[in-house]
């Protein structure tokens, strides 16, 4: 039988954690503005007067299954940060990251080997270089749409993730954003996206970029040509919500739509002539 151990706030008031035989997990380490209880500890903000959770323990015996609960508040003040390299290494297999929360910060969930899914709230507006790169069972990343850039790395070396969707907004994929994401056949790229990075999408299995806009669109993105041979000669599919006209089959492209049952991208197929 597994044993699973949530780590999760009973009080936020009083900022008590839910722990059992803690040891060492990320964190960016003391200072006058940092406070450490038994689980979390945070970092206090006097200009937003907000606190960043800022490491945290983790279960050192008798777990082979390890949940993380992110608390809204402590002390009566909100949490609004994830700090950088606050989860760095740790075994957890599960993240709830509030709605609430504005920025992760660098290597925030690096090298955690056992997350599985991630799910960024849509009050997220800020992921740092790295965040969850080398999170090497990660099989599902969601994306909250106040995002503006997939940062340096951020993925890099997740050899489990099979798909992405890009949310809306983002105006930039950073360097070797999906490196070496060998898995990785299909990406959702929105039409917000001006420019991809040396290296975005290096080492990757890509087959299929589902791009939500047109084939104008998509020449007018910078793309980096170091490192991307994998994004240039993956096929490109433009979005269309109705079946393409004979004019659209006519430019020889190929074209995509949401598929309503399974709300997954699905391409539009040329009846026979």
């Amino acid at each position: 039988m597994k044993h699973k151990i949530l780590l999760a706030v009973l009080s936020a008031a009083a900022g008590l954690c839910l722990v059992c035989g803690l040891a060492a997990c990320g964190g960016t380490g003391g200072g006058e503005t940092t406070r450490v209880t038994e689980g979390f500890s945070y970092e206090y903000d006097k200009e937003t007067d907000t606190y960043a959770v800022a490491g945290i323990g983790t279960v050192a015996d008798g777990a082979e299954e390890i949940a993380i609960a992110i608390p809204d508040s402590y002390e009566g003040k909100r949490v609004t940060a994830i700090g950088k390299f606050a989860f760095y290494g740790c075994e957890a297999s599960a993240v709830e990251i509030p709605d609430g929360v504005t920025s992760i910060g660098n290597s925030a969930f690096e090298s955690c080997t056992g997350l599985t899914d991630i799910v960024i709230p849509d009050s997220v507006s800020s992921v740092g270089g790295w965040a969850f790169a080398h999170c090497k069972e990660l099989t599902s990343a969601k994306l909250g749409s106040g995002l503006k850039e997939i940062g340096v790395s951020m993925f890099e070396g997740c050899t489990e993730l099979t798909g992405m969707t890009i949310p809306d907004g983002v105006t930039s994929v950073k360097e070797d954003a999906f490196d070496f994401c060998v898995r990785l056949e299909s990406i959702v790229i929105p039409v917000s996206v001006t420019s991809v990075g040396a290296g975005a999408f290096a080492g990757c299995g890509l087959n299929a970029v589902y791009y939500r806009g047109s084939a104008q669109d998509w020449a007018k993105i910078a793309i980096e040509d170091n490192g991307n041979d994998d994004l240039f000669f993956a096929r490109i599919f433009f979005f269309t919500e109705d079946a393409p006209t004979a004019e659209e089959w006519a430019s020889h492209a190929d074209w995509w739509y949401y598929n309503p049952e399974t709300s997954a991208p699905a391409p539009w197929t040329k009846d026979p002539e």
